[in-house]
C-alpha cells in the first residue's frame, strides 16, 4: 500500500481545526501544533499566545448558519450572531467530537520551518526538531498589526494603540477617542466608545457600504436567493453557469439601498465604488450612533498637533486616545521569506491562496478575507481540497498553469475590487465552491492519469516545474 505523506499542521484556529478533521478523515498522518493554550485562534479571548485580537464584547458578524461546519451543526441555543465565547466552545466541542486532540500539541509554537534534503525540517519552540513531507500553514493573518505608513505628520501628545490591543470599553472611559478606519473592528470599537467615552470621532478615509444584520425577516446573509447573487452556479455539471458579476452586485446593491439607504444620510462619505468592490462592513449599531450624534464622522487625518487632530476638511478635534483600526500585515515569521514571499501590496503568489506553485508540499488554509460567507466554511472547503491532494485523490496542475491562473485571478480582482492591501486575499464562498468543484474534477483526472500526489520530499527532488507529470510515488514518513 502507498504510504501517505507525513504532514505538519500549524495553527488550531477555525482553519486548522477543519483541516485537521479532513486530514484525519482521509488517513493522512499528521502532527498539529498550536502556540496558544487552547483551540480557537482569534476567538480564544486572551489566549496565552498573545496573538488573539478578540475584545470582550466581540460578536461575529456572520450568522450562525454561515459559521457552522457541515459535519457539526451549531445547536439552536447559540445566538444567531454568536459571542466569541460561544464560538470558542463550539470549536472545542468540534475537536472533542472527532477526537482530534490526539494529534494536537498545545503551547507549542513553530520557531522555524525550512526544507532540507527534500524534507521539511520543523524546529519547535521547545528546541525539538522534526521532519515532514508536507507543511500546512493555518495560523491566520490577524496577528501582525499594520500601522499607517507613512504616519500622519506632526506630534500627538495622547496615547495611540492598534485595535489588536483593544480589550474592553474600560480603556475608553471618560476619554476623547478618535477611531481611525471603517472596517468591522473600527465600527465595533466606535460604538463601544460612544457608551463610555466623553466624545467619539470616527475618521473615514474612504466611503463604504454599511450593511445591516437583518433584511426584512431574514438575517442578512440568509436572504433567499442571496447565495446565487454571491456566485453560486445555476445548473448541473457542464450545463452550470454563474450570473454575471455586475448583475449580481446590482442585485445586492438594490437590496442594500432599500433596507439602509444612502450613506451620506448618516454623515458618511458616499462610496465612490460599486457595491461589493470592498470587504463588507456590517454594523447597524454604528448607523444608530451616527443618527443620534453619539459618534461624529470625520474625514482622513491631515496632521497631528499636540492634543488636536486636524482633518482634511479643515476641521479639528481634541483627542487623548487614537485607536488605529488599519488592518494586519500578512506574514509567516517561521518561514524563510523566499518560500512564501509577501509582495509590497500585502499579497502572496499562491494558487487560489492555498498552494505554492514554487514549493511543492506547502499549502495554506485560511489565508483569506471573506467577501461573502465565512472564514470557517471557506476554510472547510480549502482543508478538504488540501487533504484530497495529500491523500492522492487530487493532483495539482503544472507550475506554469498555476502561474497563469494566479495572473488571471489578479486581473479579475483588479476589475472588481478597490485597489487596497485589504483586498489581496478576498474570497467569495459560493464563487469559490462553484469553481473548485470543476477544478477538483480536473485534478482527479490528472491523479488517475499521472498517479497519486507527490510527497514534499519527492517533489522537491524532482523539481516543481511540472508537478502533474508521472513520477515515483514512494512516500517517506517522519
Amino acid at each position: 500500500m502507498r504510504e501517505l505523506p507525513k504532514t505538519c499542521l500549524v495553527g488550531a484556529g477555525a482553519s486548522g481545526i477543519t483541516t485537521a478533521r479532513s486530514l484525519a478523515a482521509r488517513g493522512v498522518p499528521f502532527d498539529w501544533f498550536e502556540k496558544g493554550d487552547r483551540v480557537g485562534g482569534i476567538w480564544a479571548f486572551e489566549n496565552e499566545s498573545g496573538l488573539s485580537p478578540a475584545y470582550r464584547q466581540l460578536h461575529i458578524n456572520v450568522s450562525r448558519a454561515r459559521v457552522e461546519f457541515s459535519d457539526h451543526p451549531m445547536p439552536d441555543s447559540i445566538a444567531q450572531y454568536p459571542h466569541h465565547t460561544e464560538l470558542a466552545r463550539y470549536f472545542e466541542d468540534y475537536v472533542q467530537r472527532f477526537e482530534l486532540h490526539r494529534h494536537l500539541r498545545l503551547e507549542t509554537g513553530v520557531r522555524r520551518a525550512r526544507i532540507r534534503d527534500g524534507t521539511w525540517e520543523i524546529e519547535l519552540d521547545s528546541g525539538e526538531t522534526r521532519h515532514y513531507d508536507a507543511l500546512i500553514v493555518a495560523n491566520g493573518h490577524h496577528s501582525a498589526p499594520r500601522w499607517p505608513t507613512p504616519p500622519p505628520p506632526g506630534e500627538f501628545l495622547g496615547e495611540q494603540m492598534h485595535s489588536h490591543d483593544y480589550r474592553d470599553s474600560a480603556m475608553l472611559r471618560d476619554r476623547d477617542v478618535l477611531v481611525v478606519g471603517f472596517g468591522n473592528s473600527a465600527c465595533d470599537i466606535a460604538v463601544e466608545s460612544s457608551m463610555a467615552a466623553r466624545s467619539t470621532y470616527l475618521s473615514v478615509r474612504r466611503g463604504a457600504h454599511v450593511l445591516p444584520k437583518t433584511m426584512w425577516r431574514w438575517t442578512y446573509d440568509q436572504v433567499p436567493g442571496l447565495e446565487y447573487a454571491l456566485g453560486r452556479g445555476i445548473g448541473i455539471g457542464p450545463f452550470g453557469f454563474q450570473l454575471p458579476w455586475r448583475l449580481r452586485q446590482w442585485w445586492l446593491g438594490w437590496g442594500h439601498r432599500l433596507s439602509v439607504g444612502r450613506m451620506d444620510q448618516y454623515g458618511l462619505p458616499a462610496p465612490e465604488h460599486d457595491f461589493g468592490a470592498t470587504h463588507p462592513t456590517i454594523s447597524p449599531r454604528l448607523l444608530d450612533c451616527l443618527l443620534r450624534g453619539e459618534v461624529e464622522p470625520r474625514p482622513a487625518i491631515e496632521r497631528l498637533d499636540g492634543e488636536l487632530v486636524h482633518f482634511t476638511d479643515g476641521s479639528a478635534a481634541r483627542a487623548d486616545l487614537i485607536i488605529w483600526c488599519t488592518g494586519y500585515e500578512i506574514g509567516f515569521p517561521f518561514l524563510d521569506p523566499t518560500l512564501a514571499p509577501v509582495g509590497g501590496r500585502n499579497e502572496v503568489e499562491m494558487y487560489w491562496n492555498v498552494f505554492s506553485p514554487d514549493v511543492p508540499g506547502l499549502a495554506f488554509v485560511g489565508l483569506l478575507q471573506p467577501a461573502a460567507g465565512s472564514t470557517m466554511q471557506i476554510s472547510e472547503i480549502q482543508g478538504r481540497w488540501v487533504a484530497s491532494h495529500l491523500s492522492g485523490e487530487y493532483a495539482l496542475p503544472s507550475k506554469a498553469e498555476m502561474g497563469r491562473s494566479i495572473a488571471r485571478q489578479r486581473q479579475r480582482d483588479s476589475r472588481r475590487l478597490v485597489a487596497s492591501t485589504r483586498h489581496t486575499v478576498q474570497v467569495e464562498q459560493f464563487d469559490l465552491a462553484w469553481r473548485l468543484r470543476r477544478e477538483l474534477r480536473r485534478g482527479r483526472r490528472r491523479a488517475r492519469r499521472y498517479g497519486p500526489a507527490l510527497s514534499a520530499r519527492a517533489a522537491c527532488r524532482a523539481g516543481p516545474e511540472d508537478a502533474a507529470q508521472p513520477v515515483a510515488t514512494t512516500q517517506r514518513g517522519a
